[in-house]
């Protein structure tokens, strides 16, 4: 506040990644006549220290890390100089200052002065970019037991989420483990949920609820009520897969004996073909009856009766 000017700026601002956040900066003064051409430069600071400009409203100028993502929502001219910021980066989070630059008649020099006016140090805007919570995997795995299994769920969150378990009959189970994966209390949360069940589980899908303030997400993971542990598993594996062996060595077994069957027996019917046909062609010759049709006279010497050289014989087949 400087006279009848005053600069004002929202110290705490909370983002969400991926969504949009607007940083207010209002100029209110009143001396109409005696200022005009306002515009707004937004600032971002490291360690205290200005480091590169974002956003210029009397040029337009953008910081090529915030490209097509910031524009100005107020009117720099009537000293708004609010800006909106869209999909929120982490990155993007830190302390930004807004100055306000403008021209003020002097009336004791009569002449125009370009004037600048900011936020003190400690009064800039900080920005908190948080992330709604989401499940980055879900899965299960052997404990060492014949019958237990460990369920797990890995999550993401800013602020620190809640992650609980529930069974396949929507009871809420108590006694999950976590473990948390940062490097800074401003840096986004990896938590890895744990949870043990038995057989005396009930099977179906279990499933990991993870939320804060930013929201809620769940999903699922299949447990039977029983399913082994992988010594079992390895155990059933070889015996199915030496079943499955022996069962093919079977039939092909089978196969080969009945081709070589197949092969003996062709010749035997072969033989018994030809005996039969030859019995047949016997048994025709055997029922052959010949009876004379008539007598020829011989001219020079008689010939005895019925024979060959003076007889027609018809062949009779019973």
């Amino acid at each position: 506040m400087e006279g009848t000017k005053k600069l004002c700026v929202q110290h705490n601002v909370i983002g969400v990644q991926g969504e949009a956040v607007i940083l207010p900066c209002l100029f209110n003064h009143n001396e109409r006549n005696n200022i005009t051409d306002l515009s707004f430069i937004l600032y971002k600071y490291y360690n205290n220290s200005r480091y590169n400009m974002i956003i210029n409203s009397s040029t337009n100028d953008t910081d090529v890390g915030f490209k097509e993502r910031i524009q100005t929502v107020g009117n720099p001219s009537e000293g708004d100089g609010s800006v909106r910021i869209r999909d929120l980066k982490k990155e993007d989070e830190g302390t930004y200052g807004c100055r306000c630059e403008f021209r003020e008649w002097r009336s004791w020099w009569s002449s125009w002065h370009r004037v600048g006016f900011e936020a003190r140090e400690g009064k800039q805007t900080r920005l908190r970019v948080d992330v709604s919570p989401k499940i980055l995997r879900i899965w299960k795995d052997f404990v060492n037991s014949s019958t237990s299994w460990r369920l797990f769920c890995e999550a993401e969150a800013k602020p620190r989420p809640n992650i609980t378990w529930w069974n396949p009959l929507g009871h809420l189970l108590d006694g999950n483990e976590m473990k948390e994966n940062t490097h800074h209390q401003n840096e986004s949360q990896i938590i890895i949920s744990s949870y043990n069940i038995t057989g005396e589980d009930p099977g179906g899908n279990y499933s990991c609820l993870v939320q804060n303030q930013h929201g809620t997400v769940k999903r699922f993971v299949f447990s039977g009520a029983f399913e082994g542990t992988s010594e079992t598993r390895g155990i059933t594996g070889i015996v199915i897969g030496c079943s499955t062996a022996l069962i093919l060595v079977l039939l092909l077994l089978i196969v080969f004996g009945f081709l070589i069957y197949k092969k003996k027996r062709n010749p035997a019917e072969g033989t018994d073909t030809h005996g039969r046909m030859d019995s047949n062609q016997e048994e025709e010759e055997a029922e052959i009856t010949y009876a004379t049709l008539a007598v020829l006279p011989h001219k020079i010497f008689p010939a005895p009766e019925h024979s060959p050289d003076t007889s027609i014989y018809a062949v009779i087949k019973r």
